[in-house]
């Protein structure tokens, strides 16, 4: 079997510092993002009960990064996406909280950035048989307002666009 090398995750500067264990449960998140006014896909909401909350204060700092960061071309999906971003660059996946938490913190966000979450897929309905990925949480910033919404770990496409970015947490040093 041949090793990958592996780059270490200083290579990506830390971009954001975020504070998880402020909110306890979904229904602060909830509370907190309405009073953002930020507008809540069905399955963003949904899946907010489906989480474990941090209930100790802590700080994760998390990377931004492009696919070509990753130095991928063409299309992927997001499964792709952060095997090599864990797998080459020792980066650590997000747990589900951070994506409604960073979210909270980035009201800056351009207009028409979209910011996925390198996390392990959720909420897939077992029940459902067309409900066949789980989900990942994207965040956004439309035309209109910032959005917190989902989207299927299947979900591919070509992600050379500057507006699209994958968020992981860096490791401690």
């Amino acid at each position: 079997m041949n090793a990958v090398a592996t780059s270490e995750p200083s290579t990506f500067p830390v971009w954001k510092r975020i504070q998880l264990g402020v909110h306890k449960n979904a229904e602060s998140y909830r509370q907190a993002l309405r009073d953002a006014d930020i507008w809540v896909s069905w399955d963003a909401d949904r899946l907010l009960d489906q989480m474990a909350f941090t209930q100790k204060e802590t700080e994760q700092d998390l990377v931004s990064v492009q696919v070509s960061d990753l130095r991928i071309n063409g299309y992927v999906n997001a499964f792709t996406v952060r095997a090599i971003a864990q797998r080459r660059f020792g980066l650590k996946l997000c747990s589900p909280e951070i994506a409604p938490a960073l979210r909270l913190l980035h009201l800056d966000q351009p207009v028409n950035e979209r910011m996925l979450f390198g996390m392990t897929a959720i909420g897939r309905d077992l029940s459902n048989p067309d409900d066949r990925f789980g989900k990942l949480f994207e965040i956004g910033h439309n035309r209109q307002q910032l959005v917190f919404n989902t989207v299927e770990d299947s979900f591919g496409g070509l992600w050379g666009s500057e507006n699209c970015r994958f968020i992981f947490v860096r490791p401690a040093e």
